[in-house]
């Protein structure tokens, strides 16, 4: 084997531990001879196989593993006997650590932090400050941005959207294009699909919890082809409805909203079922019936 880096005598201090700015002596993907990067523990830290490679201030440390053709740069830090492979990138300032694994063509970026036995890989990414823990899953082209909390045996994927200070735990799978924001917590063996938006207080934590409608007209926009009403339970037991990306309403509100939007057009009977249909769910969702409507 014919090493593509060698440490230096520059070094740091990091918990204790003495880390060491690595040289490249064999060009390994941005990297050329002569090229300085971050800093590493023990070769342990970094495969001289394939592109692999840490950059800039970052630090790999512990038993934690770069390989393939991963990179890991800026001001990140991995440790633990945290794995990154594939052609993930780990950058920012953003800290991989415990046993997580982050694979494919994964990133994660800003100040987010995966941990634990978290596993992030796909498409998949995490940024700003979110937070990957425990055993969760995050897979295909799902997101985690904002504050957003993640942990315990939750499964991300499709193309999932978690953002804004949303907190998915427990066992619940969140997949399709659902988009669950602002306070919404999501928790349970709750299962949530398709095109569903959950957002405000929402308290999920099952499957009659929330209902979503999909493919309602006029079409929205020009990247929404459809529009959709999610209703959910809240935090206190009250039931709120999103239109698409609107801001969670009462369903009261929104029957107001339809009433003035679709009087005269012949969406009207359309909304007016819709209403119907929520505040039938409505009055029957705590007896253990899932109605999930697509």
């Amino acid at each position: 084997m014919k090493k593509k880096y060698v440490l230096t005598d520059d070094s740091i201090t990091v918990d204790g531990r003495r880390l060491y700015r690595i040289k490249c002596v064999r060009p390994a993907g941005r990297a050329r001879r002569g090229n300085l990067g971050g800093y590493i523990e023990h070769e342990g830290n970094l495969s001289h196989y394939g592109n692999a490679w840490v950059d800039d201030s970052a630090m790999v440390m512990d038993d934690a593993v770069v390989e393939e053709d991963a990179q890991v740069c800026c001001y990140a830090c991995v440790r633990g006997a945290a794995r990154i492979s594939g052609h993930a990138m780990v950058f920012t300032s953003a800290v991989v650590d415990g046993s997580a694994i982050v694979s494919d063509y994964a990133w994660v970026q800003d100040w987010a932090e995966v941990s634990g036995n978290a596993i992030v890989r796909g498409h998949a990414s995490i940024s700003d400050d979110a937070q990957v823990k425990g055993s969760a899953r995050v897979e295909d082209y799902a997101h985690v941005s904002g504050y957003a909390r993640i942990s315990g045996h939750v499964r991300l994927y499709g193309h999932a959207h978690i953002w804004g200070n949303a907190r998915v735990s427990g066992s619940a799978k969140v997949f399709g294009n659902v988009s669950i924001y602002g306070s919404a917590r999501i928790n349970g063996k709750a299962r949530v699909g398709g095109n569903a938006y959950i957002g405000g207080d929402a308290l999920v934590s099952q499957g009659d919890d929330y209902l979503h409608i999909d493919n309602l007209y006029p079409r929205c926009g020009e990247y929404i082809e459809y529009c959709s009403v999610t209703a959910f339970v809240t935090r206190n037991k009250t039931i709120e409805v999103v239109h698409t990306l609107l801001m969670p309403v009462t369903v009261e509100e929104f029957e107001a909203k339809v009433e003035k939007t679709y009087r005269e057009t012949d969406y009207m009977m359309q909304y007016q079922t819709v209403i119907s249909l929520i505040k039938i769910w409505s009055e029957i969702n705590r007896n253990e019936i899932t109605m999930f409507i697509k």
